[in-house]
């Protein structure tokens, strides 16, 4: 598609591709302001069942604006395909940033905290669950800003229910036991997928590993992880310690909210 145009948008280049469709840099053509265009591929827009999830990904991102989530710009329907236009973040996630340094200096890791935990109270008070918080989706432009990133797989509820039931979805690396059990998901859900996420970034490995998505999925409900500060002592113990709650099995002791 490079070369092509979707509405006002110039297709550029090819920035990563999914299990929805694939992601373009694009420009705006009349005032050069560029975007990145996500595309629903023509064949799962046949499926009722992925517009509608590609359809709430875009009301999702709509209803939201803070400086550390992606900004969403537009949706559209054109020569048979459906997108979406948001924000151009140029850099790199922190899952790249983790692979090509290995774990990051704890000082970091708390500046990155609090970008991500404001962002994350905003989505939680517009009544929204990520449910896929991970290294990945978590992106650091040339400035140093974090940009929370796919809402994919995001819950939508009104302002006084936060709460669903459903399937196990989410990535087995950084999944709350009560996703893993395909319970009821909350806010604190996202926060104990935070704790996994700095736990990675402190450590530079996963709370769990196992050879296999199940094996995964029973070690997040049943298994016992080693303490950040047995792999690196010099890490502060209040840290420790605030990681170690994030990643509480029951929810109640997790803390209460992302402030």
């Amino acid at each position: 598609m490079i070369g092509d145009r979707l509405g006002k948008w110039v297709i550029f280049k090819e920035l990563g591709r999914g299990g929805m469709g694939r992601v373009y840099l694009a420009q705006e053509e009349l005032t050069g302001r560029q975007a990145a265009l996500k595309i629903l591929s023509s064949e799962l827009a046949q499926e009722i069942g992925f517009l509608h999830r590609f359809q709430r990904e875009i009301e999702t991102l709509s209803r939201l604006d803070h400086p550390n989530i992606v900004r969403f710009y537009e949706a559209g329907f054109e020569n048979g395909l459906y997108f979406y236009a948001m924000e151009y973040v140029e850099g790199m996630s922190l899952e790249q940033i983790i692979e090509e340094q290995g774990r990051l200096p704890w000082a970091d890791v708390v500046a990155i905290a609090l970008q991500v935990t404001p962002a994350l109270r905003h989505v939680h008070d517009h009544g929204v669950i990520h449910r896929d918080i991970k290294p990945s989706n978590l992106l650091l432009d040339k400035n140093g800003q974090i940009k929370l990133t796919d809402f994919g797989i995001a819950k939508v509820f009104d302002s006084t229910h936060l709460t669903a039931t459903g399937g196990i979805v989410g990535t087995a690396e950084f999944l709350s036991p009560e996703q893993a059990a395909g319970k009821v998901v909350g806010k604190r859900s996202d926060l104990y997928c935070l704790g996994c996420v700095l736990y990675t970034l402190l450590t530079g490995h996963t709370p769990f590993t196992g050879a296999s998505y199940v094996e995964l999925l029973h070690k997040h409900r049943y298994g016992q992880f080693d303490r950040p500060q047995m792999f690196v002592p010099d890490i502060p113990h209040e840290i420790d310690e605030i990681v170690c709650q994030l990643l509480e099995k029951d929810p109640d002791k997790r803390p209460r909210d992302a402030l």
